[in-house]
């Protein structure tokens, strides 16, 4: 059984049939030897775990607009927005970031949920970071990326959409006027803004 833990070091898909389990003492000794410190295993498991605030701490204050793919940041903010629509099933954008199925499947079937003070919180940090790291990769032209950029601004448009918020699609309109010569983010952002299904929602 012993490596059997050791595999949690690995990645997170070998750690999520353990967490199945549903067994305490399992848990307890697969956490107890998972990657250390800073490494985005390490964070996502101990997020599976509900120990939201030891996670947001780790990258709250990291001030990267770009670069995000190989960063811990760019790695976790999936998690954080996908909490504040309870990683909910009707999500597209939202669950495409998280990128691993099994993954954004186990939290929403696990309850995740934010206190009033968490939600406000990561609320505020996830546009804002959304939308830096929209405005960089467009300001800098970095046009292999737009595509990375129109998914962060649907996902935002997404969210607000589950959260049946008043005008959620404003964002969208507002990054079409912020960058009206931007053709080819443009047309990233009508793609990324089309692959939002929900339900009864006529867009």
């Amino acid at each position: 059984m012993q490596r059997q833990y050791l595999k949690t070091s690995e990645n997170v898909y070998t750690y999520i049939p353990l967490y199945r389990l549903n067994d305490p003492d399992v848990n307890n000794k697969a956490l107890q030897i998972i990657t250390p410190p800073s490494h985005f295993i390490h964070y996502t498991i101990h997020f599976i775990n509900k120990s939201y605030d030891m996670v947001f701490n780790a990258i709250k204050n990291e001030e990267e607009s770009l670069g995000w793919s190989g960063s811990i940041k760019g790695m976790l903010f999936p998690l954080f927005i996908g909490i504040l629509v309870k990683f909910s099933k009707e999500s597209t954008v939202i669950k495409n970031l998280v990128g691993n199925g099994d993954l954004y499947n186990l939290l929403s079937e696990i309850g995740c949920e934010a206190t009033k003070k968490q939600d406000a919180m990561w609320y505020e940090w996830c546009v804002k970071e959304a939308e830096a790291r929209a405005d960089a990769i467009v300001r800098g032209q970095h046009r292999r990326s737009y595509y990375k950029a129109a998914n962060l601004i649907a996902a935002v448009y997404e969210m607000r959409l589950l959260r049946n918020e008043d005008n959620p699609k404003g964002i969208v309109a507002d990054y079409q006027a912020k960058f009206p010569r931007h053709t080819a983010f443009k047309s990233e952002l009508q793609t990324a803004v089309n692959a939002v299904k929900i339900r009864g929602v006529t867009l």
